[in-house]
Order: structure tokens, then sequence, then C-alpha cells
């Protein structure tokens, strides 16, 4: 919304879709959050994701072979905590944030104490 410069007060409807739009908290925030705003149930919320998850492999598709090449990644950074002081430990990322999967690598670590 702030990317969009839209105010809260500028949506009259919001179209739920998605497992979340079946659980009654996320139902109640939205209420409390969009107050003049009405949730939409009309649509098919597991429908609604298919025609979007639809649209998006038509838009990947090469228009020349007709081939989609649909890639796995990780969503997140994968990794190890690690203790960088006595009191203070970090996170050693192995995968990082939007890796290619199936994903091979190698790293070393050391323990600091026994066990």
């Amino acid at each position: 919304m702030n990317g969009a410069k839209v105010l809260r007060s500028d949506i009259d409807e919001i179209v739920l879709v998605g497992g979340t739009s079946r659980i009654p908290a996320v139902q109640e925030m939205l209420k409390k959050k969009f107050k003049k705003a009405n949730l939409n149930f009309k649509v098919n919320p597991d429908e609604a994701v298919a025609y979007g998850a639809t649209l998006l492999c038509s838009q990947m598709t090469d228009r020349a072979t007709g081939h989609t090449k649909v890639v796995d990644v990780t969503s997140l950074n994968l990794g190890i905590e690690v203790t960088v002081a006595e009191d203070d430990f970090r996170m050693s990322i192995m995968i990082p944030k939007n890796t290619q999967l199936p994903y091979r690598g190698k790293k070393e670590y050391t323990t600091v104490m026994a066990n």
C-alpha cells in the first residue's frame, strides 16, 4: 500500500483468496484495520490461486518455443547459529535467499566446546 501510495480509507472492498482467507482471526484483523471495507467471499479462494498461477506460468512461457521453465528457489536465507563471542550468536548463511534448488555447497565449521 505504501508503494502504491494508497490509504486504508481508499479501499472499499477486499477480495480474500488462498488458504489463510479462511482463518477467522485473519478476517477479524482485516475488518478492524479496514473499517469501511467489505470483505468479499464470492471468489473461490483455491480457484483464484490456481488462476493466478496459470497467469504467471503463461507470462513465463517462451512465446517462440512454447516451453516453460519453472525454477524452485529458497525463500529465505538458510544457515546455522554460530558463536561469534562468549554471549554473541549469529547466523552463518549456508544457502542464500533466492538460490536455485537443488543446491550443493560446502562450508567448514569448528566446534569451540566439547559435546
